[in-house]
């Protein structure tokens, strides 16, 4: 789970950024998702300012650390988004608390006791990359909405 510091970030699939500034979780390739609402389209403005088309919403499925079936909802398909970005405000939203602190990212859960689910260390380039595996095809845990691994 734990990337080395470096100026090269390996872009894989399974990567996603943490990004205090993104309204919502995004991701960028469509055969993530287990469910997915083409229905949902309206445009979001990035960093950069420049403005996307957001062609659906859906639920992707993780695997955590020990091999629960969990999953991220509320996720939007951007066609050309380059790196997934999962945003911090939606996790605080939903019930999470996340602290940033001596280059370390922490992620407590927001039902068992503020439990540690995640610790992600900042890059030499000031990221903070979190690699979650993610299932097409598993039976969801309706009362689990979002599960990182530790």
């Amino acid at each position: 789970m734990f990337m080395g510091c470096s100026t090269t970030i390996e872009n894989k699939e399974d990567t996603w950024y943490l990004d205090s500034g993104c309204c919502n979780h995004m991701i960028k390739n469509i055969d993530m998702f287990a469910s997915l609402d083409k229905n949902i389209k309206t445009d979001v403005i990035l960093g950069n300012g420049n403005k996307v088309s957001i062609e659906g919403k859906g639920r992707i499925n993780i695997v955590t650390k020990t091999r629960d079936k969990k999953y991220i909802r509320d996720v939007f398909y951007i066609l050309g988004l380059k790196h997934n970005l999962m945003s911090v405000g939606q996790m605080v939203g939903n019930g999470y608390t996340i602290d940033f602190a001596k280059n370390v990212c922490t992620i407590m859960d927001k039902c068992n006791n503020k439990k540690v689910i995640a610790k992600v260390r900042m890059t030499g380039n000031k990221m903070f990359p979190l690699n979650i595996p993610h299932s097409k095809n598993h039976c969801q845990n309706a009362n689990t909405q979002f599960v990182l691994q530790a």
